[in-house]
């Protein structure tokens, strides 16, 4: 009988053992899948916020194009364009000075058959200056 009980023993001792190594086996496994969820929840965060800003964006364009006015974005290219080709094409003042400047680009806009005023030109280039030309 003692014979029987200690070999029940040992059996009991070594399913306890297997069944031990099982269990933190399986437990590494779900901490694994539930790192691995994090990270995916956290990947689709990301995405998700890339989505919704690249929606905005797009909704800001739409507006932007259905109510005819620039998007702050686009008018800073617009006046950089500007500031650049009358600096270095008029030698237009950096500081944004009194000049000749506007009426010469008004005469050349004219020179095209359109029209525009040099007191437009100058409001123009005096924005693209104090907006967007570096160190003014």
């Amino acid at each position: 009988m003692i014979a029987d009980w200690h070999d029940l023993y040992d059996k009991q001792r070594e399913l306890y053992e297997r069944q031990t190594v099982e269990l933190q086996r399986l437990r590494d496994k779900a901490d694994g899948a539930e790192q691995q969820r994090q990270r995916a929840e956290e990947f689709a965060r990301a995405v998700t916020d890339r989505l919704n800003l690249a929606l905005a964006e797009l909704a800001d364009i739409k507006s932007t194009q259905e109510s005819g006015k620039l998007a702050t974005k686009e008018k800073d290219t617009l006046l950089k364009l500007i500031v650049a080709m009358a600096v270095v094409g008029y030698k237009y003042p950096r500081d944004g000075s009194k000049s000749d400047v506007p009426t010469e680009i008004a005469n050349d806009i004219i020179g095209f058959g359109m029209s525009m005023t040099d007191d437009t030109v100058r409001k123009w280039l005096r924005e693209a200056v104090e907006r967007v030309l570096p160190g003014t």
